[in-house]
Parts: C-alpha cells; structure tokens; sequence
C-alpha cells in the first residue's frame, strides 16, 4: 500500500486562506502495516528499573499472558545498591494504545485508584504493586494479574501499552517523553503552570468522544493540551485538526502528533485564540477539555494553575468553546464539551444559560453526563467549596450537543 500524501500546511477544506490551526491530521494507516516511530529515532520509549541486562520485547497483540510468570528460573537479583539499569523497549504507536476503548477504560481506571489510595492513605510508606505500574515501573506480572484482573491486563498488553520484559516483569510504556503523562497527577503531586499533562478528565474525554461521536471523516480537538486526544481521535477520523491557546501545549500536541501519526504534518503558528483560522461547518465531532476552574481556585496564591482557570464562574472561557465548536459543527455533527456545573449563591447557573443559548440557535442537547469519580471525587468537591465559597453546588459534566442535519 503507497503511502498517502502528507497535505499541505494551511491549505484544504478545513482552513481559510491564511489559517492560524495549529496540527493536521491525515488519514489512518493500513491495519495490516507494522507502526512505526515517526522519523524520531533521538526519542526512544524506555521504562527504568532493577530487572535484567536483556532489552524489553513488545508483545504482539492478541497474544496470551499465560506464559507470563510461569519460568522455571528465578528472576534476576538487582546487583546490591546499584541504580536501576534502563531497559528500552520498541515505542507504540499512541492512536493503537488511545484508539482502544479498553486500554482507554483501565487507564482510566489506575488513575483513579492511584488518585483514591494517595487520598486515604498519603504519600508516605511504600506503593503498591499497582502504583508501581501506574509509575511505569517493571513489577511481576504474577503479583499485578492478580491486583487487577487478567482481562485489564491483557487490554494493556493488546494494544501495546503494556509490554513484558524477560518473561516474568510487565510495565506500563510511559508517556513523560513527551512531557505529558498517561497516568493523572494525584492532588497531591499537581504539576504547576507550565506543565502541559493528560489526567482522567482527558481519558473520560475520549470515552465520551467512542461513546458519541458522529460517523464521519473530520474531528477537531480545542484545548488540546498534551495532543493525546487527537491522536485518539485519529484511530476513528481520517483527518483531526487541533488547536490550543498556550505556547507550552502547542509544542507538546506538536511534538506528540508528529511522532505518533505517519501522515501528520505542523503547520507552525501557535493558535493563540479558541479555534482561530478552522472553516464554519466542517467537523463531524469536536471535543474539548477547556479550563473551566473558576478563577477563585485557579489563582490561589502559591498553588496558580492558570492552565486550569476559566473565568469568575469556570464558565466564561468554556463558553467561547461552546460558541465556537458550534460553529465549527457539520449539520448531524456533534461537540462534547467538559465544563463546571455550578450554582452560585446569586440563583446563577452559568451551565443552563449556555444550554438554553443552545437550543436558541437551533442545535439538540443530546446529553449532560455526569463525571465519574475518577474526574471529580470527594477531594474535588472540599477543594471547590474551600476556595470558591458563592458556589454553593458543583460538579464537572460533559455537556453533549448535535447541529441538526
């Protein structure tokens, strides 16, 4: 099968004459075809631990873990004190690993475990095996299956998220190459400002993005952050646009579609707007994860994460991206969109207004899904009541709509 042509920057149905989109995507490649590391061989995958001299082999997917644990030889003894020897392994190609609705779903779930055991229990004393493996540490297979089941292992290990080393040790392919994470950062451990990062909100999104998403050929990502969605999207669309307004994510979606996608290509500006530059009524699904915490949490003193703030209410940036992903809709087509349900000690509900905008302007409210625990728990709630006190209720949703064919 011949390649397909890379398009070319700035031109093609999706973009005005002088476009400011940041990524394009094009066309998934052949099944059949092996995945590659797209010309970034300075950028190898590797996972670091106390294991063995041999390198890392990928499983093929659909084998079985049966075989896992079951050598007949010890495994080897780390040498006394000695550092951990690094171990690499062959990189995976993120659309197989975020185009698969399982490996999605457990991801998502040893997030919220990790995130649920550092709350009840701390930081201090030793990790589990499980928060091991969520730290992309090798662990025993043997001791891992039985924490958290053969089938979510094996999801893992089939679309290769997971990899087994020597036999016996499995560990999960880590994603801090791309100055991102796989796995969310406990409260905990809350990157500042800076640092562009995927947590359970973007897992949940893609779920959502399976779960809804219109048949079609075209999908937007607005806020794209670490660029992991869209590469999720490019498992299921043949062409994905995505923008971000922070110089710091549009390096990092940059430097994650180019080496995760064979026919994705940059086309240099920073989008320094919503969705600046992408055509009116192209997309068959757009999805965003905007900041939608209000400003009272967002800019709290020694703990900014201006990344996150979306305004007084957390709903007056969400609000251009619910403007402009209609906008940007196919007639039939759908936008998904997270945003803080609050009502504010004024009778306010910033979320219902923008609905009923919504249905002004002709489009169908589809759904308002509830976030799972994994999004937003207990800790969530203390901290949203401890630091915006109008806000007398809240929670996150994804609010769901469709422009009518």
């Amino acid at each position: 099968m011949a390649p397909l042509p890379r398009p070319q920057p700035c031109r093609g149905p999706f973009f005005p004459p002088e476009p400011a989109a940041l990524l394009s995507g094009c066309g998934v490649p052949d099944a059949g075809l092996s995945l590659q590391l797209h010309d970034r061989t300075d950028l190898p995958m590797s996972v670091t631990g106390q294991i063995s001299w041999r390198p890392g082999q990928l499983m093929a997917p659909g084998r079985n873990l049966e075989a896992l644990g079951k050598n007949t030889e010890d495994p080897p003894e780390p040498a006394g004190e000695s550092p951990g020897r690094e171990v690499r392994v062959t990189p995976v190609e993120l659309r197989r690993v975020l185009g698969s609705p399982e490996a999605v779903s457990v991801l998502r779930w040893l997030a919220a475990r990790r995130r649920h055991r550092i709350a009840t229990a701390g930081t201090d004393g030793e990790p589990d095996v499980v928060e091991r493996f969520t730290y992309c540490e090798p662990v025993d297979a043997e001791e891992l299956r039985a924490e958290i089941s053969d089938p979510r292992l094996q999801a893992l290990v089939d679309c290769g998220a997971a990899v087994v080393i020597d036999g016996w040790a499995v560990a999960l392919l880590s994603l801090r190459y791309l100055r991102g994470v796989a796995i969310a950062y406990p409260q905990a451990q809350r990157p500042d400002g800076n640092e562009v990062y995927l947590g359970t909100g973007g897992f949940w999104l893609m779920q959502l993005a399976f779960r809804y998403g219109s048949p079609g050929d075209t999908a937007a990502d607005l806020a794209t952050g670490t660029g992991l969605v869209a590469v999720a999207l490019s498992a299921r669309y043949d062409r994905v646009v995505a923008v971000d307004l922070l110089p710091e994510a549009v390096r990092t979606a940059r430097l994650t579609l180019d080496i995760n996608a064979s026919q994705i290509t940059s086309t240099g500006a920073a989008v320094m707007d919503v969705a600046a530059g992408l055509r009116d009524g192209v997309f068959d699904l757009v999805v965003a994860n905007p900041p939608w915490v209000p400003d009272a949490i967002g800019t709290d003193g020694e703990n900014q994460t201006v990344y996150a703030a979306g305004g007084p209410t957390g709903m007056e940036l969400p609000a251009r991206f619910i403007e402009e992903a209609g906008r940007l809709l196919a007639p039939g087509g759908t936008a998904i969109i997270l945003v803080l349900d609050g009502t504010w000690d004024d009778g306010r509900r910033p979320l219902d207004e923008q609905c009923d905008l919504l249905r002004d302007r002709g489009f169908e409210i589809v759904d308002v899904v509830p976030a799972p625990p994994a999004v937003w728990g207990e800790a969530a709630t203390k901290r949203l009541t401890e630091y915006a006190p109008n806000c007398t209720a809240g929670s996150v949703v994804a609010l769901v709509f469709r422009r009518p064919c």
